[in-house]
């Protein structure tokens, strides 16, 4: 399976390395430009963020979809894995991307701050901002809260894109051949529809509040708040098996 998820990964992996080479050299450049300049280049930085990560989203399920009922499905199912690790290791892969693309842009931006405390501070102020710093971000990062905090991030992006990966399948079977883009939009709405009118009675509900609070006293806030979340990813990824197992129609 290690190799499925490498193949995976490096699926193209020149377009992240360039989006991402582009992005650093802007964070190094931009404390160095003129003021008036500087601003247009921090819109264009934004601009350029934001359709990066839209561009990335798209990528990682477009792949997703070549791989599994495109073109290049034949050879992947032909492959000697079972649908749990053929799925599996996509969503592995979207995931460790996501994961790079989130350091990087962390670490633009420590550019950023570094190269601009350097600027507009003295050398001792710039380390004993850096000491006070590592002292909270240190104390942070052994605490509890940051634990749950690392896995409720994981929880969330797993949950994206397996429900990303979710309504590329469910409009792969032989009910759903005619306007499959019409089905993944009704499929979106209804499915949002039908979440968002049971979070809201289920949420009034005297027992349910009782074990809200009451799991929140043993697993802590955040934990609680991905709880839906996980069930949901837990869900998803048995229906995404179960069609590709039995139910999906390849073009």
């Amino acid at each position: 399976m290690l190799k499925l998820i490498k193949y995976d990964i490096m699926q193209n992996y020149h377009i992240y390395v360039v989006e991402y080479a582009i992005y650093l050299i802007l964070c190094l450049v931009l404390p160095f430009l003129p003021t008036k300049l500087s601003a247009i280049v921090s819109m264009f930085m934004v601009l350029f963020v934001t359709i990066v990560i839209l561009f990335n989203i798209g990528t990682i399920i477009y792949n997703y979809y070549q791989s599994m009922f495109g073109k290049q499905a034949y050879l992947t199912l032909t492959l000697p894995y079972n649908s749990h690790e053929l799925f599996a290791s996509k969503v592995l892969a979207a995931f460790l991307w996501i994961m790079i693309s989130v350091l990087v842009l962390l670490f633009g931006v420590a550019i950023i701050t570094i190269i601009m405390s350097f600027q507009y501070a003295d050398i001792q102020e710039f380390f004993e901002l850096v000491r006070v710093s590592g002292d909270i971000f240190i104390a942070f990062f052994t605490s509890a809260d940051f634990l749950q905090a690392i896995l409720v991030m994981f929880i969330s992006i797993l949950a994206f894109v397996i429900t990303g990966f979710t309504l590329c399948t469910v409009v792969q079977t032989k009910y759903t051949r005619k306007n499959k883009m019409m089905w993944l939009v009704g499929i979106f709405f209804v499915a949002s529809m039908i979440y968002n009118y049971l979070h809201i009675v289920i949420a009034n509900t005297n027992w349910y509040q009782q074990m809200y609070y009451m799991l929140q006293g043993a697993l802590g806030f955040w934990l609680t708040e991905s709880l839906g979340s996980l069930i949901w990813l837990i869900i998803a990824y048995f229906i995404n098996v179960y069609i590709l197992e039995h139910m999906v129609e390849i073009q």
